[in-house]
């Protein structure tokens, strides 16, 4: 509901909307999950060591 009144007030979109369509676009390429796949691995690496846990 939200997303529609701020729609009907900016049709253009927000500075938010713009950005959240963008970034959600570029999280669907095939570069973008083998990075994030990376990162995910280490954070995960990460956090094990920090916490102790296997």
């Amino acid at each position: 509901m939200t997303a529609q009144v701020a729609r009907v007030s900016n049709p253009e979109g927000t500075t938010a909307m713009w950005v959240r369509v963008r970034v959600r676009a570029a999280q669907q390429t095939p570069g973008w999950k083998t990075r994030y796949a990376v990162r995910s691995g280490v954070e995960g690496t990460v956090n094990e060591t920090v916490t102790g846990r296997r």
